[in-house]
């Protein structure tokens, strides 16, 4: 009898295992839903970079004129010669030399003198001092010449050669014909060229 109850225990044991296997079984072949191991897990969240910050706002500049730049001067002034100075300065310069050309070398001379108080480093200024020098200069061996020339008239004269004294005043005229020394030969030559009035030896 003791044998028997032992059989039964173990063939009832074998029934739970073959009971027990065929549980298992089935539900690892889903019988009983989604097998417990088959766990789905989510893809974990990719890490987004940080959103840039927004950019400054933009400050308007405003624009910036450029400085006029001023006008040349007319003529280089040295320094502490103001620009009114320098253009009378260049004024009287024209002056002087339009002087010149007419032979009047006082009026020539005063215009200089007063433009080198002016502008005394002006290249125009100190042009035309040179130039008044020189005009003075051949002002200076004309006198000379119409001086000589005046004395071989009055020779001349003396001598009753009328032609050959003409001819000498003409040489000074050309030089100067405002000479003070020609002017009173020239009225010495027609007075002794004028026939003496009747009753007269």
């Amino acid at each position: 009898m003791a044998s028997t109850g032992v059989l039964y225990g173990i063939i009832g044991a074998l029934g739970a295992v073959v009971v027990g296997g065929g549980l298992y079984i089935a539900k690892q072949e889903g019988a009983f839903g989604a097998p417990m191991t088959a766990v789905v897990t989510a893809p974990a969240p990719t890490p987004t970079p940080d959103p840039a910050p927004p950019p400054a706002p933009a400050v308007a500049v405003p624009p910036v004129a450029a400085a006029p730049q001023p006008a040349p001067p007319a003529a280089a002034a040295p320094s502490g010669t103001s620009q009114a100075e320098a253009l009378l300065a260049q004024q009287l310069v024209a002056d002087a030399r339009r002087a010149i050309m007419r032979g009047d070398l006082d009026s020539a001379g005063h215009a200089v003198d007063q433009a080198e108080r002016l502008n005394p480093e002006s290249p125009d200024v100190i042009g035309a001092r040179r130039e008044l020098r020189e005009a003075k200069q051949r002002a200076s061996r004309d006198d000379r010449r119409v001086d000589s020339l005046v004395a071989q008239a009055r020779a001349a004269i003396s001598h009753h050669d009328y032609g050959a004294a003409d001819r000498l005043l003409d040489q000074a005229e050309n030089i100067d014909r405002h000479d003070r020394g020609v002017q009173q030969v020239r009225a010495e030559l027609n007075a002794a060229q004028r026939p003496p009035a009747p009753g007269r030896r």
